[in-house]
């Protein structure tokens, strides 16, 4: 530790420890009143003002705030809200309405701070704060005569009439189609496709275009009939288990000899099997197929169970790491292991070459692993976590099973022998795309089971999905780009990417896309690529993210990269579980990313795992991202090793403010950078900085260039 000299004149060493009365009773004795440092007049004004001594306090707050304001202090809104409040005590009215009128009016403050002093002056705000986007614009005005109607036990010849409903949702799009090519123009109450409680199998994907939009108060509804639950399944149904063969119980651990059970999986019923492919951080992966009993998806089987093997001995390709024995896995074909390799915050799993079981060594492919940007030789660090999955000898747990693609066979331990569904989803596509589409609603639908993500949606405007469910999905959930598109009251779990991924608006232009996700639920993401893979991921400019309920993920819940990304009155619980040097708001490298606001949040239980060795953050502002109000929020246990419940990672100017912190191991950790690397980052972003258009959006960005590293 390094300290930085100081001169005094006298020193008292006291036999206990003062009260925080006797301390200020003694600097008030040695120390004039002209020469008191400012921490110690607001103690004293703030005393003044709970006794009620009005006056005073407002003298003292009255020097506090000429001094915050000549330096331009970013404090000093803080100072006159509280002199506003003893000039107005003092029945000095009109001089507190002024002070607030100039903290209103102030271009360095964030909006936030601006905008309260302008709503106590009882002034119109000059930076007003845009409302969260309602979802009254996709209802429709009028009744609509253009309904059609699907069920189960349709059929696609039929009318469409709730008494003779088609079998499905493509017919439904055509016959909508068809109703408005014939009659010249869309419905004035919009068209309506309403599915009746059921399982629909997916055979190839609904595909709406801008062709299909509806119109304002006048949407495309698609949704399950009122009280009832569709469900769009991508799953084929397993039918018939059998025990395995000798040749096939040749290849079972003994630890899971007797427990296994076996299917054929033929390919008239379950089509091609697409190949496993390397996937997780930089992998863009393929179609990840999962099987579910009863609606859980169950783990795929891996070693060592549940936990990690460490790496001990590590070379360009070839590792050793705590596996205990590997006898019998020598002749296992096209395993896979998943390892946070170098970094503790990026998850890849890679094709394994060869397993030695006298040794215990593993064998990567031949260039599966970049080099380390820190290491360019060795590519695999010791003290890596790993485990290894895609193999019938890792099955030795109920609940696990394996696929076995080159043989077309599924192999199970079950965890009861009372299973009534056996699901597989082999359907690889989305459910629903949409492309240029408006003015449409997805409400009350159930998506589960594709290999793929559930719903796609690019370049779409006043777009709606509501009260849907996605699950049982082997990667994302929804993943929509545009404007005005509202993500409410959904459900997403058991997926094997993120769960929301929205993006929207123009950062050159400070846009807002008007995109908010808002009473949604998500858990369990992130079950294949295991980083980078939260609740929601918002990119752009002006998304919301409001009351929604995110928990038990292994890393963030929520990733912003843009501007304007508002995080408000959300439940945040039992998150970062596993990897490290991360947060469950997580926000990172672009010191622009302006306008961001944290608010009103309850963020517990942040922070768990053995593999964590830098730090696990509720909340993280990492490398240089600046500007940000983290305010009324509250944090419980959060925060692990060397992060608080607030990191910041070099970033300056941001606000912490009203928060509460409770049982933190760490409140705020901050991790600095040099002024020269300060520098050198600002100086990517000059036109920004230098813009009147995002100067004139973002009161303060311009101090940002020469704000001092606090």
């Amino acid at each position: 530790l390094s300290f930085a000299p100081f001169v005094c004149s006298n020193v008292a060493v006291i036999d206990r420890a003062l009260t925080a009365e006797e301390i200020a009773e003694r600097y008030a004795k040695a120390v004039p009143e002209e020469k008191r440092a400012p921490q110690f007049l607001r103690l004293d004004a703030d005393g003044d003002m709970a006794s009620r001594r009005y006056a005073e306090a407002a003298g003292k707050y009255a020097r506090l705030y000429r001094e915050a304001c000549a330096g331009k202090n970013p404090r000093r809104a803080e100072i006159a809200f509280a002199y506003a409040k003893a000039l107005t005590e003092n029945g000095k009215n009109d001089e507190a309405k002024a002070v607030l009128e100039e903290i209103a009016k102030a271009d360095d403050l964030p909006a936030y701070l601006t905008r309260e002093a302008a709503s106590a002056a009882g002034i119109a705000p000059l930076h007003p704060e845009e409302p969260f986007l309602s979802a009254d614009r996709w209802k429709a005005s009028e009744r609509t005569e253009c309904v059609f109607v699907v069920a189960p036990n349709g059929d696609d010849s039929a009318e469409g009439t709730l008494e003779k409903p088609l079998a499905t949702l493509q017919e439904a799009v055509s016959r909508v189609r068809k109703y408005r090519r014939e009659s010249g123009s869309w419905p004035k109450g919009g068209a309506t496709i309403a599915l009746r409680g059921g399982r629909y199998a997916a055979v190839s994907t609904v595909e709406l275009d801008k062709d299909d939009s509806g119109c304002e108060s006048a949407p495309l509804l698609i949704r399950s009939w009122p009280g009832e639950t569709a469900i769009l399944d991508g799953a084929c149904e397993i039918s018939s288990w059998r025990n395995p063969t000798k040749e096939e119980s040749l290849r079972i651990a003994p630890a899971a000899q007797g427990k296994i059970k076996v299917a054929d999986l033929p390919e008239a019923a379950f089509g091609e099997l697409p190949p496993l492919e390397p996937y997780g951080y930089g992998k863009k992966g393929g179609k990840m197929i999962d099987l579910s009993a009863d609606g859980k998806v169950l783990l795929p089987a891996r070693h060592p169970n549940g936990n990690f093997a460490v790496v001990k001995e590590s070379g360009d390709r070839t590792f050793g790491a705590t596996f205990g024995s590997l006898e019998g896995w020598e002749n296992e074909k096209n395993v896979f292991a998943t390892g946070y390799w170098w970094n503790f915050w990026s998850d890849r799993t890679l094709r394994v070459e060869k397993i030695d079981p006298r040794d215990s060594s593993v064998t990567l492919a031949e260039g599966e692993l970049p080099a380390s940007a820190k290491n360019g030789k060795k590519r695999i660090r010791k003290g890596a976590a790993v485990f290894l999955v895609n193999s019938l000898r890792a099955l030795d747990t109920p609940g696990e099973w394996f696929l076995d693609r080159e043989a077309r066979k599924a192999y199970v331990w079950p965890e009861n022998g009372k299973t009534k569904r056996w699901a597989l989803n082999v359907f690889s596509s989305p459910f629903v795309s949409m492309n240029g589409t408006r003015f449409a609603v997805l409400s009350g639908i159930v998506f589960e089971g594709t290999a793929s993500s559930a719903v796609t949606m690019r370049d779409v405007a006043d777009v709606l999905v509501r009260n849907c469910t996605v699950r049982n999905c082997g990667r994302s959930g929804i993943r929509a780009s545009g404007r005005n598109i509202r993500v409410e009251g959904c459900v997403l779990h058991s997926l094997g990417r993120g769960g929301i991924s929205i993006s929207g608006g123009d950062r050159k232009k400070a846009e807002r896309s008007g995109n908010i996700v808002t009473g949604c639920e998500a858990y369990d993401l992130g079950r294949h690529w295991r980083t980078y893979s939260p609740a929601v991921g918002a990119a752009g400019c002006g998304i919301d993210i409001v009351g929604n309920n995110f928990h038990d993920l292994p890393s963030s819940a929520i990733r912003a990269d843009g501007n304007d990304v508002r995080v408000v009155s959300n439940r945040i619980w039992r998150c970062v579980l596993e990897s490290d040097d991360q947060g469950a708001f997580d926000i990172y490298a672009n010191p622009t990313f302006a306008g961001v606001e944290i608010r009103h949040n309850l963020w517990e239980d942040i922070g768990s795992g053995d593999i964590a060795h830098t730090g696990q953050a509720a909340v993280r502002l990492d490398d240089m991202i600046s500007g940000v109000v983290i305010r009324d929020n509250r944090f419980v246990r959060c925060g692990r090793g060397l992060f608080g419940a607030v990191q910041i990672n070099g970033g300056r100017r941001n606000f912490i403010d009203r928060n509460v912190f409770e049982d933190c191991s760490l409140d705020v950790s901050v991790q600095g950078r040099t002024d020269e690397k300060w520098k050198r980052v600002i100086s990517r972003h000059t036109e920004t900085f230098s813009s009147p258009l995002h100067l004139s959006r973002y009161p303060g960005l311009g101090a940002l260039p020469d704000a001092p590293p606090v």
